[in-house]
């Protein structure tokens, strides 16, 4: 007993000094400290050129990490305030989901951010040519109509200039799917009405408890520690949340968890990656608790709740 608490403190220890090393390279770590003031200028020129009372949507067109953080945060606050206007994403180029989506807006009424990293992303820029095409052929006019988020000097920023619109910018260290806190999840959060600085103080108190010994720290370590050991047993990791706003959250939560940890690794001809399922309750009791209670047992399972409804 003694020995594996031993070695499971030494592998806490080795993960939690990679987590420290990889500060100086990997930029969504300085996020939650970031000043906000070139953001709140955004929103200041925003307001000038725009009559910011009239409009009654945000769409964002986007895919993976670039629509499901927003979406997931705004789709939690709901459950606790009412907001003026309403966030819509266009995440596919499935023509029915597009459809739909457009049928949701006030579309003359409606401000539209063009989210891709890379400024190339096909399925993004497919969408945006033919939402582009429909205010158009109706005669709306584009200037001011849309805002682009990417990377300094990409392709879509040259297009973006090419006529009146906004451009913000995502960190060179910081990846698509963990930019939610940059202007890529932060702008749209700010014209829809959230509070981002109260969201990223949230976001630094829980740094902060993880890198200065807080209670967070252990709770990840062992829980990382848990997975990596058992992996081969338990290779389903499913997230069971209870409240029907965070059902986006878990949505986020798979995209992220399948995305990162799915890849081919580097250094080894081993298929790896846990299997991330996202589950709401008390819906998915009547379905997916009994696999889960009676199935086989090759699952972990973690509920998240909130403290006070």
């Amino acid at each position: 007993m003694k020995n594996s608490l031993y070695f499971n403190i030494k592998v806490e220890e080795g993960i939690f000094d990679k987590i420290i090393a990889e500060q100086k390279s990997i930029g969504y770590y300085a996020l939650p400290e970031q000043d906000i003031s070139c953001l709140l200028s955004y929103l200041e020129d925003f307001k000038s050129k725009n009559d910011y009372d009239a409009i009654k949507d945000i769409a964002i067109i986007g895919i993976g990490g670039s629509s499901l953080g927003p979406k997931a945060i705004f789709r939690a606050l709901q459950g606790i305030r009412d907001f003026d206007k309403r966030l819509h994403l266009f995440e596919s180029t499935d023509p029915a989901s597009i459809r739909s989506t457009l049928n949701k807006l006030d579309i003359k009424n409606t401000h539209f951010f063009v989210i891709s990293k890379s400024g190339t992303t096909i399925e993004t820029i497919s969408v945006y040519k033919y939402v582009l095409s429909l205010l158009k052929a109706k005669d709306i006019s584009l200037d001011y109509r849309f805002t682009f988020v990417t990377d300094d000097g990409s392709k879509l920023e040259a297009h973006a200039k090419t006529f009146n619109s906004f451009v913000l910018h995502i960190p060179v260290n910081v990846g698509g799917r963990f930019s939610v806190l940059s202007a890529a999840g932060l702008a749209p959060l700010l014209l829809a009405g959230v509070d981002i600085q109260r969201l990223l103080d949230g976001a630094r108190t829980i740094k902060q408890s993880f890198f200065e010994d807080g209670y967070i720290k252990e709770t990840l370590l062992k829980k990382a520690t848990y997975y990596a050991k058992n992996s081969m047993n338990y290779n389903i990791n499913t997230l069971f949340a209870y409240s029907e706003s965070l059902d986006s959250f878990t949505d986020w939560y798979v995209q992220l968890w399948g995305e990162s940890l799915g890849k081919k690794q580097r250094q080894s001809s081993f298929n790896v990656g846990l299997t991330p399922v996202g589950l709401i309750g008390p819906k998915d009791q009547h379905s997916f608790l009994q696999l889960i209670v009676e199935g086989l047992r090759d699952k972990s399972v973690t509920v998240l709740k909130i403290d006070n409804f």
